[in-house]
């Protein structure tokens, strides 16, 4: 190959790779926000369900004591 070839790939190469990287970049920095407000989401999830936990524990515990005062 010709050295103006060499050059045309080369810059070509270049180009491409700077492209890559912007392109990553775009795609990480979207991702970490869509992560961001899905970890806040799955907080409050979470912090409901420990709260429907708690209730349906106390209600199997009523549930319990009734049933234990039925059968004496």
């Amino acid at each position: 190959m010709d050295d103006e070839l060499k050059q045309y790939l080369a810059a070509m190469e270049s180009r491409l790779n700077d492209r890559i990287e912007r392109m990553e970049t775009k795609l990480l920095s979207a991702f970490h926000r869509w992560s961001r407000s899905m970890e806040i989401r799955v907080r409050h999830s979470g912090n409901a369900v420990a709260g429907f936990d708690e209730r349906l524990a106390l209600a199997e515990e009523r549930i319990s004591d009734l049933e234990r005062g039925a059968t004496e």
